[in-house]
């Protein structure tokens, strides 16, 4: 199948460019909603959207539409590398991102997809739908068929440092940025993965108090609205995961009401599950899909 890759950027109302990409089948003479589905990509801490391409022609080969954009301060977006302005910012601006467009709107089948903080991202938004049905994102989640969270960030791990400066320093300066502590080979256990990952001059180690305190009040956000969550969801993550704790996603998914959440959990791979090469991973993702 032969596949369009577009790229455009989003002016938002404060004036924050967005850098959007979409992978979609070239279909001649038929209407997107002829396509299996469309995936909204929400890519993870540090990292951006193009480290997705090779998965999203993947995807596009199932007959999928992947859309994806590089968080404010990453990627090729505007915005100080891990800085954000307001703890919200990254909600406020999927939501007026998603608000641009009519997605959901049609016939097609259409997912939102997070990877560790996109996960986070994810989660976040549904569970504010479930907190305020009546609300703009209340509405926007209702476009959406499921969701799919890849080693999503529901539990951070912190020392006693850490959670000292985002009490201190955090709020003194909350734009101020500090590394995130990540290591390359603990995304990965593919070695061209890793080695593709540190030559990347687009991927940043920063993070600021205030996507640190996000993350926090996110995933305690996230716990609180567990028991009431409706949307068919799909966990993919790993037991060994370092970069997150996977105890947070182990907890969420025996919390949730049954028949909701699908797992697959493993311990095997590291923290980039979607790009280990799995099978199981990739069949699951595709039954969960398609189902």
């Amino acid at each position: 199948m032969t596949m369009r890759c577009t790229e455009e950027t989003l002016s938002l109302r404060d004036g924050a460019l967005l850098y959007c990409r979409t992978w979609k089948p070239d279909i001649q003479g038929r209407s997107s909603a002829s396509s299996a589905g469309r995936l909204l990509l929400v890519h993870g801490l540090g990292e951006h959207s193009g480290r997705y391409d090779a998965l999203a022609r993947r995807w596009v080969e199932q007959g999928w539409e992947v859309f994806a954009w590089d968080h404010r301060g990453h990627g090729l977006s505007s915005g100080k590398r891990g800085v954000l302005t307001s703890e919200d910012q990254l909600l406020s601006d999927m939501v007026e991102l998603l608000e641009a467009r009519e997605w959901g709107e049609s016939a097609t089948r259409t997912v939102l997809l997070g990877h560790s903080l996109g996960g986070l991202l994810v989660a976040r938004f549904f569970a504010e739908a479930l907190r305020v049905p009546d609300s703009s994102i209340g509405r926007l989640a209702e476009r959406f068929h499921s969701a799919v969270l890849s080693s999503p960030a529901l539990q951070i791990r912190l020392n006693r440092l850490e959670r000292f400066l985002i009490r201190t320093l955090g709020v003194i300066h909350p734009t101020f940025t500090v590394s995130n502590g990540l290591r390359p080979d603990w995304i990965c256990s593919r070695p061209d993965v890793v080695e593709a990952y540190r030559r990347d001059a687009r991927v940043h180690s920063r993070i600021c108090g205030n996507l640190a305190r996000f993350m926090l009040s996110s995933a305690r956000i996230v716990q609180e609205m567990e028991r009431k969550w409706e949307k068919p969801t799909l966990c993919l993550y790993s037991t060994i995961d370092r970069c997150v704790d996977p105890a947070g996603t182990s907890r969420f998914c025996r919390s949730v009401p049954a028949g909701v959440v699908q797992a697959h959990a493993s311990d095997r791979l590291r923290h980039e599950v979607l790009n280990e090469g799995d099978f199981e991973v990739e069949q699951q993702l595709m039954r969960f899909l398609v189902g």
